[in-house]
């Protein structure tokens, strides 16, 4: 419950005494890596003097046989030791800088699975359905405040206490997230300058075998006038000293290397897991997709390397789904939602006045057409560009052109859905989808999309004085960027060519009825006479024709519906690209190979009439997109229809 006075929050002060409070880890580490450099120097001392060396000197003291080419035996050093190799002084240090790093190392790891147990905690008591509207985060933030002191400095308590007190203070979600996205950088800062003695460490072995590579070769030279009367021993030792060092160094370096990489890792996933990238429609509206900061951070401007034929993004939620939901569903199931629970959302403070809570409702990308467009315009150099996504209520394809102003072709975006492998279709779709004749004509429509775009607002059309367009046609017009469709504008042409423009259309499965499942054929007429074919039925009405229209309709209730365009079924889906050679509008003109997307999706449907049986995965919808759209012309406004 909210004060009727909240408090005025000061961000800055509040984000101040939070860093003055924490622990000051930098001379807690200096002491670790001080008492840690001491320990290491102690027990890899002691080991070379009661272990290494000793042994090293028993061998050096004994020579072994061997014969040459020649059967001539000669009694050689054993120099390939491993007493030998790490006797020297310059070995010795390389294992105790190998050690300390290992052991600085050992704490940071600590360090962060301790910090990462806390993302298990429950810190703060929210609900699935409920938020935290501005009057409640200093609420919200008290239990934080209440911690252990050790426990407030940790990051995830000290990440929701910043969050918390931005909300509070400037009232939008859009900054608080901005705070936690710079509280994860300073994190980020944090952690890798902790790792600074490390990077000394690795920087200095090396150096260290450098040393003991040089002396080696000092070593060798001065014995080289004893080589020169015969004697190569002295060579030999001095060499042996240049390369076991090199070897001890290199070692010690990647064994350094490979674990503070480990470390680095682990540490990035901790801060990732507790920032957020997604984007907000508006100042109250629950966190939608990634934003435009994130993007940009995933997606390279260009290409990296040479330019391949195809790129294929993996997206968990579909980015351009069917227009017939995201143009008329969608919309509607939004207001929907929140009708149907607007006296439960209402009543609880967390979710008053926050539209779009229900899950089903705020995933679409349609609902933020901003972003949508910002990562249609960042994947544009990628062209053609293939998402591969899931959906646990439907499986369906759809094929977009995207013109740019100037570009003599469209790019291409083609987007295949699969859905999971447990279905959850709510029960009403299930309903509507049986009963009524509508419904079952919108899921099967080829219900398409356009889009014009303009980078800023102006005066872009020409709209006739008697024109009578709908205000939110009309609003679209004065924002930055302008994005309207091609309907509904009554005559009005296009003064100023736009920046961009794009058609969607959903993908159905054009194979004759012989070449699908039989469970996903349309059934007969006449089962009782194979020898009739359905138009044998007749023009004229009578109480038979009634009879066998209901029998099929009821047979075919025992079966598979709408597979040609949308699936509404547990699937798997396949994905091949097969070239083809096409020609132009004209049917004459040869455009060359054109590479098609094919999608196949298999699914299990068990037979009425074969229950013993465990039903087979079938193709029950093949969906296939050129890469390439050499015979549409781009979208403009479309003229009034006559009613």
């Amino acid at each position: 419950m909210a004060t009727e006075n909240p408090p005025s929050y000061s961000v800055e002060r509040t984000t101040a005494e939070k860093r003055r409070e924490r622990t000051h880890w930098v001379l807690d580490d200096a002491v670790y890596s001080i008492s840690a450099l001491l320990l290491s120097v102690i027990v890899i001392h002691s080991i070379w003097t009661l272990v290494i060396r000793p042994r090293a000197a028993a061998v050096l003291s004994q020579r072994v046989e061997v014969k040459n080419s020649a059967n001539a035996t000669h009694r050689v050093l054993q120099l390939r030791s491993i007493y030998v190799i790490l006797k020297d002084t310059e070995q010795e240090t390389c294992v105790i800088l190998c050690l300390w790093s290992l052991l600085l190392l050992a704490r940071q790891f600590q360090e962060t699975r301790k910090a990462r147990t806390l993302l298990e905690r429950d810190y703060v008591k929210i609900a699935d359905s409920q938020v935290v509207l501005p009057e409640d985060a200093r609420v919200y933030s008290r239990p934080l405040e209440a911690l252990p002191k050790e426990e407030q400095s940790s990051f995830l308590p000290r990440l929701l206490s910043v969050a918390f007190n931005r909300f509070g203070a400037t009232r939008s979600v859009q900054d608080a997230a901005e705070a936690v996205r710079d509280e994860c950088e300073f994190e980020t800062a944090a952690l890798d300058t902790k790792l600074s003695m490390v990077r000394f460490t690795a920087w200095a072995i090396p150096a260290v075998g450098f040393v003991g590579t040089v002396r080696g070769i000092g070593a060798a030279l001065q014995e080289a006038q004893g080589a020169m009367g015969g004697d190569i021993s002295g060579v030999t030792m001095g060499l042996g000293v240049t390369f076991n060092a090199t070897l001890t160094a290199l070692c010690s370096c990647i064994i350094v290397m490979f674990w503070m990489h480990q470390l680095q890792q682990f540490q990035d996933r901790l801060v990732l897991d507790c920032r957020t990238r997604r984007s907000f429609v508006n100042r109250v509206s629950p966190p939608g997709n990634v934003g435009l900061t994130a993007q940009k951070e995933q997606i390279p401007d260009t290409p990296p390397g040479e330019k391949k034929d195809v790129y294929i993004v993996v997206a968990s939620l579909p980015v351009i789904g069917p227009p017939i939901f995201d143009e008329l569903f969608a919309p509607l199931l939004f207001r929907v939602f929140d009708f149907k629970k607007e006296g439960d959302l209402q009543a609880d403070r967390g979710t008053k006045r926050m539209p779009g809570t229900n899950p089903d409702a705020e995933e679409a990308w349609c609902f933020d057409p901003k972003l949508f467009e910002a990562l249609l315009k960042r994947l544009l150099p990628y062209s053609p560009v293939v998402f591969l996504s899931g959906d646990v209520h439907y499986s369906a394809s759809n094929a977009m052109s995207y013109w740019k102003l100037g570009a003599t072709e469209p790019a291409r975006f083609i987007q295949f859905i699969s859905s999971g492998m447990k279905n959850i279709m709510p029960d009403a779709i299930r309903f509507v989808s049986r009963t009524f004749a509508l419904a079952q004509k919108m899921a099967r429509a080829s219900v398409g999309a356009e889009r014009l775009g303009w980078n800023n607002s102006g005066d872009v059309l020409t709209i006739p004085a008697n024109a009578n367009i709908s205000p939110k046609l009309t609003s679209a017009l004065r924002k930055s960027p302008i994005l309207i469709p091609t309907t509904g504008w009554r005559g009005s042409t296009v003064k100023v060519a736009p920046d961009w423009s794009w058609r969607v259309a959903p993908l159905r499965d054009t194979r004759a009825e012989a070449d699908r499942p039989p469970l996903a054929r349309a059934g007969s007429l006449f089962p009782d006479d194979p020898t009739k074919t359905n138009s044998d039925i007749g023009a004229a009405l009578n109480f038979e024709q009634y009879h066998r229209v209901a029998g099929r309709h009821s047979r075919q209730f025992e079966k598979i519906r709408n597979t040609r365009q949308v699936l509404f079924a547990s699937s798997l889906g396949l994905v091949t690209f097969q070239k083809r050679a096409e020609k132009a509008n004209d049917d004459t003109t040869s455009i060359g190979d054109v590479t098609y997307a094919i999608h196949d999706l298999y699914t299990a449907v068990a037979d009425p009439a074969d229950l013993t049986h465990p039903p087979k995965p079938l193709l029950y919808s093949r969906h296939e997109a050129p890469l390439r759209d050499a015979w549409q012309s781009p979208p403009t406004l479309q003229p009034p229809k006559n009613l």
